[in-house]
């Protein structure tokens, strides 16, 4: 998928995405942070692609994504659609090969250093319990994806900022305690 495409499929899934939750209610309030983290995003990553800046275009795009996806996942967000893995490509130009292979390399570490940093917050017999371990596991998945597609640096920044939207976006939903590295998250 091009940069552009992947963009515009955020877009889409943040259509009509509405909280979940009954107004003035705290789960109504986190729902509409992960809107809006995921329409922030969405912004940052066009104004990267109008500027030129394809690698932080596609960043921006992915890690979105992950949010908004996440948030469905948790029952916050509603009427929006999916959006999934935005595997985007190109044309992200040879001037930007050196800093797209550096920023590939730097979200694995990031995720990787993340992923360590946290721990699963809800009691074993709370039904958020289940749901903060898939988070975790589809962080870790796209952490896996991202080193196994190492060779294309524009899939691996896709897989490790999906990933890195999911995680985000549990921690800021309460799902994990966050043991080290605060700054790693949007706390």
């Amino acid at each position: 998928m091009r940069i552009a495409d992947g963009l515009a499929a955020l877009g889409v899934g943040l259509e009509g995405a509405v909280p979940s939750a009954p107004e003035k209610t705290p789960l109504c309030s986190l729902g509409g942070e992960v809107i809006e983290m995921a329409r922030s995003y969405r912004e940052d990553g066009l104004s990267f692609f109008i500027l030129g800046d394809q690698v932080n275009a596609l960043a921006s795009a992915a890690y979105g994504a992950g949010w908004l996806d996440a948030g469905g996942t948790l029952g916050l967000v509603r009427g929006g659609g999916p959006v999934g893995l935005l595997l985007m490509e190109g044309p992200v130009g040879p001037d930007q090969q050196e800093r797209l292979e550096e920023k590939a390399g730097r979200y694995i570490r990031m995720l990787d250093e993340a992923l360590g940093s946290v721990e699963v917050a809800p009691d074993p017999g709370s039904s958020l319990f289940p749901v903060a371990h898939r988070i975790e596991a589809v962080a870790t998945l796209f952490f896996r994806e991202a080193m196994l597609r190492q060779g294309s640096f524009e899939e691996s920044l896709s897989c490790s900022s999906y990933g890195y939207g999911w995680l985000d976006c549990g921690a800021r939903g309460g799902l994990f305690r966050v043991v080290a590295a605060r700054h790693l998250f949007t706390l």
